[in-house]
C-alpha cells in the first residue's frame, strides 16, 4: 500500500511538471502570437517550401537587390560585442527603443499570426524600420558582434515580407527586444529575454539557420 502511495505521489508530480511547462511554453509563444512554439527546424522547413514555391517569379530592381544581399552576407569574428560610431550612442539608443516598439506592436501578442508581409511592405512604419536598420549598421555602431545582428535583422525584414514569413519577423523582434534589454535595459513584465543576438546571446544559430533557409 505505502509503495502504490508513493507511486500515485510521483504520477502526480510528473503530471504537476507537465502542466508547469505548456503553461510556460503557451506564455512564450503568445508573446509573439499562436497557441505553442513550433520547433525551429519545422519554421525553417515552412520557409524553404515558401522560397521553392516562388522560385522563378518576376523579381523587381529593389527585390533583387536584397535577394543578393541575403545569399551573399557572411557574419564575421569580432572581439567587441558592442562599438558605437563617435556620438551616436544616443541615437542608437533611442532608435533600437524605438524600433523595438514597433515590432512589439507588430509581432506580439498574436499579431505575427496575422502578419501581411506585403501590405507591411508599404507602410511608412516599416520602411523608417528598414532605413533605421541600415543606418545603425553604417552610421550607429562601430565594427563589432552588433554588425552581425543588423546584417540578420536587414535579411530578415526582407524575408518576412517578400516570403510572408512570420518567424522572420519573430526573430526580427528578438533582436530588437534583446538590444533594448542590454542597451537600454529595458524591462517587460514577462521578464523575457531571447539570446537571439550574436552580441549578446547564445542561440543567434537559430536565427541563421531560418535565414539559411532562405538562401
Amino acid at each position: 500500500m505505502k509503495l502504490a502511495g508513493n507511486k500515485k505521489k510521483i504520477l502526480l508530480i510528473y503530471g504537476g511538471l507537465i502542466l508547469a511547462a505548456a503553461v510556460v511554453l503557451g506564455s512564450v509563444k503568445m508573446l509573439e502570437g499562436g497557441s505553442l512554439p513550433s520547433l525551429p527546424l519545422m519554421e525553417t522547413a515552412a520557409l524553404k517550401k515558401k522560397v521553392e514555391e516562388k522560385e522563378g517569379s518576376p523579381v523587381s530592381l529593389g527585390n533583387q537587390k536584397e535577394l543578393d544581399f541575403l545569399k551573399k552576407f557572411k557574419t564575421l569574428t569580432y572581439e567587441k560585442a558592442v562599438a558605437f560610431q563617435d556620438g551616436a550612442e544616443d541615437d542608437v539608443q533611442n532608435i533600437i527603443s524605438k524600433q523595438h516598439g514597433y515590432l512589439n506592436d507588430l509581432a506580439g501578442y498574436g499579431g505575427a499570426d496575422v502578419f501581411n508581409g506585403e501590405a507591411e511592405s508599404y507602410s511608412s512604419e516599416w520602411n523608417e524600420l528598414k532605413h533605421d536598420i541600415e543606418w545603425l549598421r553604417s552610421s550607429g555602431f562601430a565594427a563589432s558582434r552588433v554588425w552581425n545582428d543588423m546584417d540578420r535583422a536587414k535579411a530578415l525584414a526582407f524575408v518576412a515580407v517578400y516570403y510572408d514569413d512570420s518567424m522572420s519577423l519573430r526573430y526580427l523582434h528578438r533582436i530588437f527586444h534583446d538590444l533594448d534589454v542590454k542597451l537600454n535595459d529595458y524591462e517587460d513584465k514577462d521578464n523575457q529575454y531571447w539570446n537571439a543576438t550574436d552580441a549578446f546571446g547564445d542561440n543567434s544559430d537559430n536565427v541563421q539557420d531560418h535565414l539559411d533557409g532562405a538562401r
